[in-house]
């Protein structure tokens, strides 16, 4: 049995119990890191339903990604960007000139896509979020950018590093927002879960 048809199979047992739909019952859009020891939705407790999460190498609010932000937004009913990028990142031991080189001296060809190599994760969290409030097509009335902790070869904590444009206040909650997320609680100033993917905010919001 190869890899795929052992995934074919619990996929069977999976089907079984599956009783989700659409939109996303927490009204958010998380855009992360592909990185393998970063789950975006179970770290924080979602579940199936709970989000729409599109994920690539650093996270990065490429056109693509954009795309799909716009669409959760405008048309899928999600109200609240999540941004997740990660400690340890493979993206921060390479520049985008050396693998761009090495492609070309490989294939005739340079890549005409940006492979958008970071210099510290922490860091670059807090300039992503600009790319999406300066893009007429996403909506961004509330987005959140946040490093996962990876430590020993896994994941331990998310801290919570800035916050971009806050819901004016008193401005009305629409269904499924009244409810706090497990997210959204993880991340609230002074919150802490207990376990071994602990969320630990390391500052206060910035409005």
């Amino acid at each position: 049995m190869t890899a795929t048809d052992e995934l074919l199979a619990n996929n069977a047992h999976y089907v079984n119990g599956f009783d989700k739909g659409s939109p996303p019952a927490n009204r958010m859009a998380v855009l992360a890191c592909l990185d393998a020891c970063l789950d975006p939705a179970k770290a924080p407790g979602l579940s199936e339903g709970d989000a729409h999460v599109t994920r690539n190498a650093a996270g990065v609010a490429s056109e693509d990604a954009l795309r799909s932000l716009a669409i959760s937004k405008r048309l899928l009913g999600t109200e609240e960007i999540v941004l997740v990028h990660h400690t340890d990142s493979g993206m921060e031991t390479f520049s985008d000139d050396a693998v761009e080189d090495q492609i070309l001296e490989g294939t005739g060809l340079r890549p005409s896509f940006a492979l958008e190599a970071i210099p510290k994760a922490e860091d670059d969290v807090r300039q992503r979020p600009a790319r999406i409030r300066s893009n007429p097509f996403v909506p961004s009335r509330e987005i959140r950018a946040s490093v996962y902790e990876s430590s020993r070869g896994g994941c331990a904590r998310w801290h919570s590093t800035e916050r971009v444009l806050p819901r004016p206040r008193g401005a009305a909650r629409s269904r499924g927002r009244e409810t706090a997320t497990s997210v959204r609680t993880a991340m609230a100033a002074g919150t802490k879960r207990a376990g071994p993917t602990a969320m630990v905010p390391t500052g206060g919001g910035r409005g």
